[in-house]
């Protein structure tokens, strides 16, 4: 047997004390260091266990974008549920305040709510379900020009209040009625999207501005509900249009309008509209030196409007979505709830849509392009087509 006070190389410790290792790990993994005076730790290459700069031991976690591993508290978690301070976000566009959750207590709570949209949206961790509750009757801005992404997981933003306490009072706590009763009352809260930006475009032949709108981008895999809550696309920006290069292009200098939508949502994403409503506001005012010469490319530029009579911009666009939409009301709406690349083709197959009882059906379908769009209750699925009008004999329900 080992004599207790016998270090790994075999000597008598100085003052008597009882070295912490284990006999069977002499020489292997733990092992003397004469030169520090201390025990080493012997960690393989690329292990996640490692000594930071401190000398401690830790776990690394990955970075990469679809890793869900987190240490919480000290401790590895994979799962969906966020952290207390996250779970549910509250914010005032009038008297928020915009603090940290995890650094400030009661930060983010409807008794100390944020002040913008965008800052409680980016402070989710990965993978994880949780909600914005936003203001009633105010309007929650999100500018193009603070162009930011939402994480993966599921995110459903949502209305609070004191209307909205009093009507789910009224419906004995059922939130479904409670937000179609607020969106009829017109006291929703609205999340605004504005604002538009030059982005340079140049290649051999031409150098011109093109009109950017996108506002948010989210990551793949993101399950987004709005719930008693308008969306509302502003419009009303003014762009000027300035061509620097134009070498004798064949057919004019090509459409302006480059990214249509607000939204951009990842692959695989899921987005859900439960009694909540859409609005368009504004008009473009798009000027500049652009030899248009076609049709589609004063609808690309926002000169003109499609046969249907709606603008080629879109709130959400993106492939391989599956949107469901419950009692969605689409007022004043002149622009597309969701759009695709390649507006003059019949792209987006990879995009479903169930109505789930909305009973303007016909209406909808305007205004989501070129796209499958499902009844599955009845079984019936049909492509949708850029026409102007949906005829009776289209549907078979």
């Amino acid at each position: 047997m080992a004599e207790i006070h016998k270090k790994a190389d075999g000597k008598e410790t100085a003052n008597g004390d009882i070295p912490v290792v284990a006999p069977i790990n002499i020489g292997k993994g733990i092992k003397w260091n004469e030169s520090t005076r201390q025990y080493d730790v012997s960690i393989a290459e690329n292990q996640p266990i490692h000594v930071n700069d401190n000398g401690d031991l830790e776990v690394r976690v990955s970075n990469l974008e679809d890793n869900l591993l987190r240490v919480i508290d000290g401790k590895l978690y994979y799962g969906t549920k966020p952290r207390a301070e996250l779970a549910n976000l509250y914010v005032d566009a009038e008297n928020g305040v915009d603090q940290d959750p995890l650094k400030v207590k009661g930060a983010g709570t409807r008794a100390n709510p944020l002040r913008t949209f965008k800052y409680a949206a980016t402070l989710a961790e990965k993978g994880t379900s949780r909600n914005i509750w936003l203001k009633e009757n105010q309007d929650h801005d999100v500018f193009q020009s603070q162009y930011f992404a939402i994480k993966t997981g599921s995110l459903g933003i949502l209305p609070y209040g004191e209307t909205t306490d009093r009507l789910n009072e009224k419906e004995h706590g059922n939130f479904f009625l409670m937000a179609a009763a607020l969106i009829k009352s017109g006291e929703e809260p609205r999340l605004v999207f504005k604002g538009a930006n030059k982005l340079p475009y140049s290649d051999s032949v031409q150098e011109f501005d093109r009109l950017n709108v996108a506002s948010i981008y989210t990551e793949h895999n993101l399950v987004l509900t709005f719930q008693g809550v308008r969306l509302v696309n502003d419009l009303g920006f003014n762009f000027n249009v300035s061509v620097r290069k134009q070498n004798n292009v064949a057919g004019g200098i090509r459409d302006v309008n480059t990214d249509p939508w607000r939204i951009n949502m990842g692959q695989n994403s899921r987005l859900n509209f439960i009694n909540a409503r859409c609005t368009t506001i504004g008009k473009p005012n798009i000027t500049g030196d652009v030899a248009e010469t076609n049709d589609l490319m004063r609808q690309g530029n926002l000169r003109e409007k499609d046969a249907r009579g709606l603008y080629l911009m879109s709130f959400f666009y993106g492939y391989g979505l599956d949107i469901s939409i419950r009692n969605l009301a689409l007022d004043a709406a002149e622009c597309y709830l969701y759009g695709t690349s390649g507006w003059a083709n019949v792209y987006g197959s990879d995009t479903t849509v169930n109505n789930q009882g909305t009973p303007n059906i016909t209406d909808v379908t305007k205004r989501i392009y070129n796209t499958r769009f499902d009844k599955l209750a009845e079984g019936v699925e049909q492509i949708v087509v850029p026409t102007t009008t949906i005829p009776t004999s289209y549907w078979k329900f």
